[in-house]
């Protein structure tokens, strides 16, 4: 049976459509789909029902449907944005109206006339070819609606852009001639904007904000995040004269927050992720330039980690973005929302994105630390365009090309005494060394992180260093801890606590705890931080135990001890402070300076406490005497026993914006 809607005529013997005497070209899946909705008129059909029927049953994404529908409307209808035959029912589905059924004496065949004896003839050959043909477009259909092999594509033609010493972040360009990006010659120096035209960049801005990132408004101003520093972290949103480099208040932000900017030029709203305190998780919110009027978008997860809606994208449309939320466990899920925050697709990913860039309606770039991604929004495929480490935060160019961060890093760990003098200098080595550890009899174990990924490494005095099998993949090292015999390594790494001994590794923790610290207590037993109904909490680990024991302060993220006198030391997860408790004893607080985020940078050893605050790397006393200022250099240090202090730091550190090409492979 045929159909007619409106001035289209749906053809089930030829499988086509047509109109106004016209054969139209239509996908299969259009074309199954609008045979269904026919077949059901005037019949509200939820989404759910159409994956059942027409896509049998795929996996298939509520944009996938909306993409079909959309394709559908533009075939049938005279205005697609004001359908009249196919309408979205609210909250359900769709519906199909205005279908008419066509009987054979109502379709264009039964207006021929009789055939003549010579047609009769030709009837009986093209009888036979009837036989044939239904078997013919059966085996067509097949070959159609075969699953065709994504296209692949590939990052060729890369060139740098900018080739100033340090670090250039986040560029966006204005124009062909205008590269607008962050720049500091130094780590230790704020990030400020930076204009670049042609091969000539200068200053922008010359204050001592740190600037984490700009959205460009007009050809005069920019909106822009910055912290007052790296350490006090106060958080506000600023008007940006791009001519002169002078700032006017736009809005407050809470401390240590939002951290990435898009502008819907189209609608007048800036999106931001933002979150209440540091130990809460992003959400994204919107800010309308014009109004001041101001609301949250989405409400993530509560527990946790804290990371929330870390990334987010904006569409070239500009009325849908997609944000990833990290959820405990090294999960990632993807969402797409409109521009109201109404989430309109979910996709879990098996991968960290550090960076995401919405490159087509249904396409976005995405990076992790080791690689480069497309992935599919249709039908949720991930391609890997290139497997190399440094490459971050892809933009557009106006000539079709792409940009990216490219970075990398000469590292090295050193030793120093207390007074200042050099012991040992390890070789230096590409990549980022991180989370040393030194057992008593000075063994170094630390992790790298280089173009090969992220390795485990143990140097003895005076040898060189050999890697060390890991347990899995690592994502990320939370840290690494010897026992006090030296014959045991403990690992924290992608949230999972394992142990290495005697030449194996063996994992402590195997129920479904996330942890994300973990230290060897300086009586044998391991000490690590786990989540328990959303909160971090302490736990202690016996040798030979069936399982840990609860630690009763309420919240704790990274804990060490006992000393002495029976203190456990600990920071909390939501406040700053380091902080020490005994057994019959309440919790009392150390070092009232130590920052929140420094979970990592610190140590205690002895009766002396290693600290990391107000810039600089102290030793203090924990009985009588005042703290030693021991160095401002060195991004993670740990005693080495009596001698001193051993150091990772980055003696060459560059980051440059580069420029890209995106071709299918042929």
């Amino acid at each position: 049976m045929d159909y007619q809607i409106g001035a289209v005529r749906l053809c089930q013997r030829s499988a086509q459509l047509e109109k106004d005497g016209q054969w139209l070209h239509c996908e299969p899946k259009i074309y199954a789909l609008l045979l269904y909705f026919c077949q059901q008129p005037d019949r509200a059909i939820s989404r759910q029902e159409l994956i059942d029927q027409v896509w049998q049953g795929r996996i298939v994404s509520d944009a996938a449907v909306n993409r079909a529908v959309a394709e559908l409307r533009k075939l049938l209808e005279p205005e697609p944005k004001q359908p009249v035959y196919l309408r979205t029912v609210s909250k359900l589905g769709y519906q199909m109206t205005g279908v008419t059924p066509l009987t054979d004496s109502m379709s264009p065949e039964a207006e021929l006339p009789a055939p003549k004896p010579s047609q009769q003839r030709s009837r009986v050959r093209w009888g036979l070819w009837g036989a044939v043909l239904p078997g013919l477009a059966l085996l067509l259909a097949l070959i159609l609606l075969w699953p065709a092999k994504p296209p692949q594509y590939q990052l060729s033609d890369a060139e740098p852009l900018t080739r100033l010493a340090g670090e250039s972040y986040k560029a966006l360009a204005q124009g062909p001639q205008k590269l607008w990006f962050l720049h500091r010659a130094e780590p230790q120096e704020p990030l400020q904007l930076w204009l670049q035209q042609g091969t000539v960049a200068k200053a922008v801005t010359a204050d001592s904000f740190l600037y984490l990132d700009f959205a460009l408004i007009d050809e005069d101003t920019a909106v822009a995040v910055r912290w007052s520093n790296a350490e006090q972290r106060q958080c506000e949103l600023v008007w940006l004269d791009l001519n002169t480099g002078q700032s006017q208040p736009l809005s407050p932000c809470p401390q240590a927050s939002a951290n990435q900017l898009a502008y819907a030029a189209s609608s007048g709203w800036l999106y931001f992720n933002e979150r209440p305190d540091i130990s809460a998780p992003y959400a994204l919110h919107a800010l309308h330039l014009a109004s001041g009027q101001r609301r949250q978008l989405t409400q993530p997860l509560a527990a946790g980690n804290g990371s929330g809606h870390y990334l987010f994208a904006l569409s070239a449309a500009e009325d849908q973005l997609v944000l990833l939320e990290y959820q405990d466990g090294q999960q990632v899920l993807l969402k797409r929302l409109d521009a109201e925050g109404r989430v309109l697709q979910q996709l879990p990913l098996a991968l960290m994105p550090t960076s995401v860039l919405w490159l087509q309606p249904e396409q976005l770039l995405l990076t992790t630390a080791q690689a480069v991604y497309l992935l599919s929004l249709t039908d949720g495929h991930l391609q890997l365009l290139k497997q190399e480490a440094g490459w971050s935060r892809f933009g557009l160019l106006e000539s079709g090309k792409l940009l990216a961060e490219r970075f990398d890093y000469l590292s090295q760990i050193e030793s120093h005494s207390f007074s200042g003098q050099q012991l040992a200098l390890y070789p230096q080595s590409a990549g980022r060394f991180s989370s040393p550890a030194v057992s008593p009899d000075g063994t170094l174990a630390f992790v790298a992180a280089n173009s090969q990924g992220t390795q485990l490494f143990r140097q003895k005095q005076g040898m060189a260093a050999e890697p060390l099998p890991v347990p899995e993949p690592l994502q990320f090292v939370s840290a690494l801890s010897w026992s006090p015999d030296g014959k045991a390594l403990l690992l924290a790494a992608n949230d999972t606590l394992f142990l290495w001994q005697q030449q194996s590794w063996q994992q402590l923790v195997k129920d479904s705890s996330v942890v994300h610290y973990a230290a060897f207590a300086t009586d044998g037993a391991v000490l690590f931080s786990a989540l328990q109904q959303g909160i971090w909490r302490l736990f202690r680990l016996e040798p030979g135990a069936a399982g840990p024991e609860l630690l009763p302060p309420a919240e704790g993220y990274s804990v060490q001890g006992p000393d002495q006198q029976g203190f456990y030391y600990y920071t909390a997860f939501s406040k700053p402070g380091l902080f020490r408790w005994r057994p019959g004893q309440s919790a009392g607080l150390v070092l009232e300076d130590f920052p929140v985020h420094g979970w990592q940078n610190w140590q205690l050893q002895g009766q002396q406490l290693l600290a990391q605050y107000n810039g600089s790397w102290w030793l203090q006393p924990l009985g009588q005497g005042e703290p030693q200022r021991l160095t401002t250099e060195g991004r993670q240090c740990r005693l080495l026993a009596e001698q001193g202090l051993v150091c990772a730091r980055n003696s060459h550190q560059q980051r440059q914006i580069w420029s890209l090409k995106l071709q299918p492979v042929e």
